[in-house]
């Protein structure tokens, strides 16, 4: 039987979870080292000026870089979390109308609940 992805998150060691979903984030950190290493060699043979434009403008890109994460990652969570709530409202209106269902008593051409007898007609005046 194969392992899901839940599976792994109940029986895998938690250091062995943690090394496995971490990595793609330090994978991008490098990266965006590395290119941030490279954008200053390049840079830098301009002058001086120009290393110092870098040096003043990345402060606001990690910040810009920030932001955007934080609006990315609380959209997700807000919108799992309407999406849940939206659910979880759906199904207690759908409980609550089968309940109600239940509880009325819906009017019917035959009466089931007595025993017909011969001086009472089969079709039942209730409704």
């Amino acid at each position: 039987m194969m392992n899901t992805n839940k599976d792994k998150l109940v029986t895998m060691p938690v250091g062995k979870l943690l090394l496995q979903f971490s990595l793609p984030a330090i994978g991008g950190m490098i990266v965006n080292s590395l290119y941030n290493l490279v954008d200053r060699i390049f840079v830098g043979r301009i002058g001086g000026l120009a290393m110092t434009g870098i040096g003043l403008s990345l402060p606001f890109m990690m910040l810009l870089s920030a932001v955007s994460s934080l609006v990315g990652i609380g959209a997700a969570a807000l919108s799992d979390l309407i999406s849940s709530l939206i659910a979880i409202f759906a199904l207690r209106s759908a409980v609550g109308h089968l309940n109600r269902r239940e509880n009325e008593k819906q009017p019917t051409l035959i009466d089931l609940d007595t025993p017909a007898q011969e001086d009472q007609p089969l079709l039942s005046d209730s409704n």
